[in-house]
Parts: structure tokens; sequence; C-alpha cells
């Protein structure tokens, strides 16, 4: 069981218990800080009565006796009622407990404790199977600041080409050879495309390079090259159908907040209360793609609509709430199915996502006459090369651009 997956069994776990807030919240962290302190993040199933005392040890030096025994309630719960086995340590806590003092000098200056530096960092040696690999990557993405769902992606992509080179103790045997031919076979017989054999690449040269401490012939294992597809693109009438063919308020809201404003599906649900800047009439985007903070479009239609929606709702913290997790937003999957069931109602030859949404906002702004910049700056891009696509994407007669065999 990986991190993300025991934390969600947990709040739910807690949900059912009836458990405040407050609770599931200090609950979560505290799984997370062991897991950190372990190396552990995707075998949750393997934290032993061991890892948790040498954690609360570990913790005793910097927390209060309080901190430590809410810390020990947390992992009694964890380990009773999310892994189904017992959690013995000797170690005796009361919330007025006190680390025993360290010997010192007569005399001597006293110095603040540190945190003990574990070195997570040194390099595998001997036969190296796949969860040692795994755990060791896991801190290297962690030092590159590569977001949690590429990591999952990526140690997806490694556990099936490990398997598919049968090899899961010892991967010391994987050859560059190994590499070409799994990509090969993926994409040629098994028919993966080229975006996710390139994703398979950078996966696996991370397991050689940084793992195995293998060297990586960029040559050898060259990345796909990926076809140029225009993405799709609705009309403004067709957009307006779609979305009031989306029969749930909350779903309704957020397919208007996505085209309106031209966000990301994951920046849409989980926007706060607090980023409607009405005074400004901008939308906050706290940490949208890149980690990265900005503003975003907000239309005096779409304020009307979450006026009218938040009079009908009052949610507390988040726009669109989970109904099923307290304290949390509502998964991306369920727009998706809302946007592909009302796709069918209006009969589309082509199943809208949450992402078609963005390229209509894009291509209808360059077909209202916005520059190249404005749309940039409205949609988070990097790069003016991502942003010209959607003057390709533009209805040319919108443009007032004839043919000159018209002319």
């Amino acid at each position: 069981m990986e991190l993300n997956q025991a934390i969600k069994r947990l709040k739910q776990s807690l949900v059912d218990g009836d458990m405040g807030i407050t609770t599931i919240k200090k609950y979560a962290e505290a799984l997370a800080s062991l897991c950190g302190f372990t190396g552990k993040q995707t075998d949750i199933d393997s934290l032993s009565s061991e890892d948790v005392e040498i954690f609360l040890h570990h913790k005793a030096e910097t927390v209060s006796g309080s901190t430590l025994y809410n810390y020990k309630g947390a992992f009694e719960y964890l380990f009773q009622k999310i892994l189904n086995k017992p959690l013995i340590i000797n170690m005796k806590l009361s919330r007025n407990y006190r680390p025993p003092e360290h010997p010192t000098t007569k005399g001597a200056k006293q110095t603040p404790s540190v945190c003990r530096i574990i070195d997570i960092f040194k390099p595998l040696e001997g036969t190296i199977n796949l969860d040692d690999a795994l755990k060791f990557l896991l801190q290297e993405f962690e030092l590159r600041g590569i977001s949690v769902g590429t990591q999952t992606a990526y140690f997806r992509a490694i556990r099936k080409f490990v398997n598919a080179m049968c090899c899961q103790d010892d991967l010391n045997a994987l050859t560059i050879s190994d590499v070409k031919n799994f990509i090969h076979n993926q994409h040629y017989v098994c028919g993966v495309a080229a975006s996710a054999c390139n994703l398979y690449i950078t996966a696996i040269k991370y397991l050689f390079v940084l793992a195995l401490q293998k060297d990586w012939n960029y040559s050898a294992v060259p990345y796909m090259k990926l076809p140029k597809r225009l993405p799709t693109v609705l009309s403004k009438e067709t957009v307006e159908n779609l979305i009031n063919a989306i029969n749930d308020k909350m779903y309704r809201m957020i397919a208007i907040v996505m085209y309106s404003a031209g966000l990301r599906v994951s920046e849409a649900i989980s926007l706060r209360i607090s980023d409607i800047r009405r005074q400004t009439i901008q939308i906050f985007v706290s940490q949208g793609k890149g980690s990265k903070d900005r503003y975003a479009i907000l239309s005096n239609r779409c304020l009307r609509e979450l006026e009218i929606y938040w009079r009908e709702f009052k949610p507390s913290n988040y726009l669109f709430p989970s109904t099923r997790i307290n304290n949390n937003f509502v998964s991306k999957e369920t727009i998706q199915i809302a946007l592909r069931i009302a796709s069918q109602k209006i009969g589309l030859s082509e199943t809208a996502t949450p992402h078609t949404l963005r390229h209509c906002f894009a291509t209808h702004l360059v077909q209202d006459n916005a520059d190249v910049f404005t749309v940039k700056d409205a949609m988070g891009h990097n790069s003016l090369r991502t942003t010209a696509k959607y003057v390709h994407l533009a209805n040319m007669s919108g443009l007032n651009v004839k043919s000159p065999y018209d002319l």
C-alpha cells in the first residue's frame, strides 16, 4: 500500500468513526511524517513497531510530550484499523513526557538540539531489488521537487518494466538492450502511445542513473517523436449547451468556472472561497501547474452564477467540497464523468473533457481578437509557443481572414 492510498483509507476510517476535522488532519500528518522518516512511502504495510519507536525517540528531541503522546495515539489507530496488526512499543509516554537529558560537563554551555541527519542518499550496493530501488528513488524525486502525481506515474512505469523483464530481485542484470526491447514492444505490439512510452523512458533512465549507478545511452534509447494533433474545440453555442446539459449544480458550476476563466480541472476543483476576489474581479489560483500562483479572469456572469451557487450550498472553505471526505474538495474524476454524460446527451461526436473547456476558452479569446500575450497570461503559460497553437485553432472567418482566391 502506498502513502496516498493509506492516507485516504485512514481519513475515511476516521470519518466513519465521527472523528473531528482536526484529529483527521493530525493523524494524516503523523502518518506522512513517519513514512518520510522511514522511507516507506511506497510500502506502508511494512511499517513495524520498531519503526514507530525509533521515530518517537527521534521526535522526542524536538517536540513536546503532548505532541509525542498524540503521535502515539495516531500510530495505534493506524496499526489497529488500517494495517490490522498490533503496535508494541516499550517507550512509556504521557502528555508530560520529557526525554532524558544527556550528561554534560558541569558549567559547559548548552547547545540546542539539532535534527539528526540520516544518509538516505548513500548509493545502493550489492544485489538491488525493486523495493530498495523505489525507496531510494523516492528521496531523489523529492529532492528534485517532482510532484506526487508524476512520482506515482514513474513508479508505475518502473514496476511495469521490471516485471516484464522478470528481475524483481536483482535489478543489476538490467541492460540498455532490455530497455529498447521493452519500449519497442510497448509501442508496436501493445499499442501504448508515444507520449506514454516517453514517460517510461524518463522513469527507467532515473532507475538506471540514480538507483543502479549505470550509464545511460541517450542515442541508443531516443525519445519517440510525438504526433502533433490539434485539440477539439467547440463553438460557443455548443459549450453553452454542454454546460446546460450537466444536471448536478455543483459540477455545472465547476464547468462554468473552467470555461469562463480557462482553469485546469485541478485548479478549479481546489478553489477556496477566499480565492474569488470580488474587488479586483479576479480568481486567485494557488499553486497551479508548476507550483505557480497566478490570477485568472473572473467574468461578471460567472460571478453572478457563483453568488447563486453560494447562497444554495453555503460552502465554508473549499468552494466545491467533497461529500465523502471532510475538509476536502471533489475529485476530478467526477467532473470527467459529468462531462462525458453531458457530451452524450447533446450528441457530441467526441467526448468533451475538462481540458476541452480550457482549449475552448483560449480559442474563443483569439476569435474575439485578444492578442497572444493576453491569452498567454490568461492561460498561465510559460512560453508563447504553447499559446500560439490557439491561433491555428481559431475559426479563420472569425478573424476576418479571407482566402486570396476570394479577393
